[in-house]
Formats: C-alpha cells, sequence, structure tokens
C-alpha cells in the first residue's frame, strides 16, 4: 500500500501569503494538517518588486504551517497571478494509419503528440514568438476523430484523424522565474506553480456550473482572476491587473485616511452600491497621521467603492468579449476571492452583467482534519491548489494500477518511477 504523501498550496498573494500542509492517504483522502499566513510584502497586482521582502512572507506563512502540522512543506504547488499570464486557445492534429490502410487505434502516446503539436502551432501567435513568455498549462478542451467532435477521451477509440482543442496558458518567463526563486529564497522548492484562476475553479465551481457554463471572479488584493468554464473544461482565462487594494486606496485617498483603516473600513461599513446607503448615515473616519476621528458620509464611502467598482466589472466585461461565447453560460457568475465579501458586491454584480450570481466559497466536503476556519472566499485559491494537487498524487497513483501493454511497459515504468522520485 502506497504511503501517505505530503502536499503543500502556497498562495503568493498581494495581500496575504497563505499556506496549507496536508497529506494524501493511500485512499486519496486529502487530510489537512496545518495553515499559516503573513502579510505580503514587496508585491503589487501580481507582480514582485522586492524579492527579500517577499521570501521573507512566503518563509513565515510556511514555517506556521510546518509548526501546526509537524511536518515539513514538501511538494509545493504555489500560485501565480498577474497580467504577465496570456492564453488562446489552439488545435493541434495527428494522423494514423493501420494495416492496409485501416483506420487505428489512438493511443495516450497519439494524444500526447497532438496536444505538443497544439503547442507549436501556438508559437505563431505573436504572444509566443519572443522567449519572454513559456507555457505554463496545456489543457484540452475536447477531441475530434475524423469529424466526429466533442470526444472527451481519444485513447482506445478508433480512427484516422486525431484533432485536440487546447486551451494554452503562458507567463512571461521572469515573472515565473522571479516567483520560483523568492520561494527558493525562503528556503524551499516549488513542484508546480499553477495559475490562480485555474486552482479557483477546481475548489468553487460545482458539477454543473462547470457542465452549463459558467464565469468565475476571483477577486483578490491586487489581481481579478477571470475565467470560463463550460462542458467541464477551461475554456478562456485572462487577468485584470486591479483588486481590493485598488479599493482600499481608493478610500485612503478620498476619506484622507491611512491605509489600515481604509482596509478596515471597507469591509466594516463599505457598500459596493450606494444607492442602498442612507445619505444622513455617517461613519467615524481616522485622520491621517492623527488620533483625532471626522465624520464623514457612508454614502460617499460607498460611492469611493462603487466607482472602483464599477471600473474593475468594466475591465472585465472588456475582458470577457475576447470570448464571445461568454453570453451564453447558463449558470451565471460566480464572484470569489477576498473581495467577494464586500457589502452588495453580488446585487452590484447582477446589474452589470444580467446573470445570475453567486459568492464561492471553496468547495472542503472532500477532505479532513483543520478546515471549519477555510469556508471562506479569501480561500479559494489555496484549497484549489490542494485538489490540484492531490488530483495530480492520485493520477500517479492510477498509472500505476493500469495495465500496461508489453510494447510500451520499458518506458512507461521508466516515466512514472521518475514522476514518483518526485514526490517521494
Amino acid at each position: 500500500m502506497r504511503n501517505d504523501v505530503v502536499l503543500t498550496a502556497l498562495d503568493v498573494g498581494s495581500t496575504k501569503v497563505t499556506a496549507i500542509i496536508a497529506t494524501v492517504h493511500a485512499d486519496n483522502k486529502v487530510e489537512i494538517k496545518g495553515k499559516g499566513e503573513c502579510v505580503s510584502l514587496g508585491i503589487e497586482s501580481g507582480v514582485i518588486k522586492d524579492i527579500d521582502s517577499i521570501a521573507k512572507s512566503i518563509r513565515s506563512a510556511l514555517k506556521q504551517a510546518e509548526d501546526k502540522s509537524s511536518l515539513e512543506a514538501i511538494n509545493i504547488f504555489a500560485s501565480i497571478s498577474g497580467k504577465f499570464i496570456k492564453s488562446q486557445n489552439v488545435i493541434g492534429r495527428t494522423s494514423i494509419v493501420g494495416v492496409q490502410s485501416q483506420p487505428g487505434e489512438f493511443t495516450r502516446e497519439h494524444v500526447e503528440e497532438s496536444i505538443r503539436k497544439a503547442e507549436n502551432n501556438a508559437i505563431s501567435n505573436s504572444q509566443l514568438t519572443s522567449e519572454n513568455y513559456e507555457v505554463i498549462h496545456s489543457l484540452p478542451q475536447f477531441y475530434e476523430i475524423d469529424g466526429k467532435k466533442d470526444i472527451i477521451n481519444p485513447v482506445n477509440m478508433t480512427g484516422y484523424h486525431l484533432t485536440s482543442f487546447v486551451h494554452l496558458i503562458t507567463v512571461e518567463s521572469t515573472a515565473k522565474r522571479n516567483l520560483l526563486k523568492a520561494i527558493e529564497l525562503a528556503g524551499y522548492k516549488v513542484k508546480e506553480p499553477v495559475v490562480s484562476s485555474l486552482a479557483s475553479g477546481k475548489s468553487v465551481l460545482n458539477n454543473d456550473e462547470r457542465h452549463l457554463g459558467a464565469i468565475l471572479l476571483d477577486i483578490g488584493g491586487g489581481t481579478t482572476d477571470v475565467a470560463v468554464f463550460y462542458r467541464n473544461t477551461l475554456r478562456f482565462s485572462g487577468v485584470i491587473e486591479y483588486g481590493g487594494n485598488d479599493i482600499t486606496k481608493d478610500i485612503a485617498v478620498g476619506l484622507i485616511t491611512p491605509m489600515n483603516f481604509a482596509e478596515k473600513i471597507k469591509k466594516t461599513a463599505g457598500s459596493a452600491l450606494s444607492e442602498v446607503v442612507d445619505r444622513e448615515e455617517m461613519v467615524e473616519i481616522q485622520r491621517m497621521g492623527e488620533e483625532k476621528t471626522d465624520k464623514k458620509s457612508r454614502k460617499f464611502l460607498a460611492q469611493l467603492m462603487e466607482a472602483r467598482l464599477q471600473h474593475m466589472l468594466g475591465r472585465t466585461y472588456q475582458e470577457l468579449l475576447k470570448f464571445p461565447q461568454f453570453d451564453a453560460m447558463a449558470a451565471g457568475l460566480i464572484i470569489t476571492g477576498g473581495t467577494a465579501q464586500l457589502n452588495n458586491l453580488s446585487q452590484l454584480c447582477k446589474a452589470s452583467f444580467n446573470k445570475p450570481i453567486r459568492i464561492g466559497t471553496p468547495d472542503l466536503s472532500g477532505f479532513t482534519g483543520i478546515k471549519d476556519s477555510l469556508a471562506k472566499p479569501e480561500y479559494s485559491t489555496v484549497i484549489g491548489l490542494l485538489h490540484y494537487g492531490a488530483e495530480k498524487i492520485n493520477e500517479l497513483n492510477s498509472s500505476m494500477e493500469n495495465t500496461i501493454s508489453i510494447d510500451g511497459f520499458m518506458k512507461t515504468t521508466k516515466k512514472i518511477l521518475n514522476k514518483i522520485k518526485d514526490f517521494f
């Protein structure tokens, strides 16, 4: 029986760094063992500005998780988000001919070949002609065999021509390397970086939403991650370089108050909709550089917040226009991330998008351990990283159990053994 595998999720956000250490048991169940959190320093809108500062924040969060779990933080799956992430949908094709020109049987190797061809075809796109970008995720959406579309799994099926439809996500190489270096400076090694929207989608969306079509907005501190899921696959992804911190800055400037107080009052007295706030209602505001307070209109506070949110939602809509089918997503809009908890945000989004709205929290039903405090939108990405990492480990476990053909035995065994070394 397989030993328990330690799995670490590391969400490096622009507001805070969150780390969770868990174990994946032999029955593929995930047990959360420890959590750590630290204020993010040296990163803005996903861009590292001071690598030593963010390394210290990462080290603090991971050390807390290690102390609480009594485990070493290994097999680290780390989030990455920022405007330096690009995506596109691409196509790759491969053909086979059997004996006497009869159709052949597609194998896993044929599928992988068609996906590689999709990646190569994408080189013609301007965003990949530069050496500054590299592929971070190649996500098959569906396949086509001899003109028959929407094939979910072509392995062992018969045909002449296989076409893979792939969602390709690329990242600026320097941004990725800076993240990996920051984690290295903290004293740790990353198993795999994961785009935040992909992770959040795994923890927040239910089966119906994934199948019928859903738009996911993960509004963090520094960025807003946008993703469209349809028929259980990612069809579009993008990043807006605005988040909850921009709302806080507007409050600090508009009310002339310190940033920490602006953040506090945003959560306690703020509203995403100004029309629901009484004009006569007042709030106590701390003066900049003084201990004294002033009374300011709560409606004005809401107007500051609504103006920034309208701008962010407008930018989100413009991003979604790159995927024209987004308006047909029947499950509507799911909002998650720390900023999703703002008062009346659902109403504002419903008015802006005219779609069903839900505030998304991470699905913890398949987890055990210390999970009670994690059922909040702000933990969607870090829990999604656990889902993602556990799937990788479970896929490895399944591949070891499957029957291996004689012809491919040595090649497949070598591949599996190399993967095992990475995890243990």
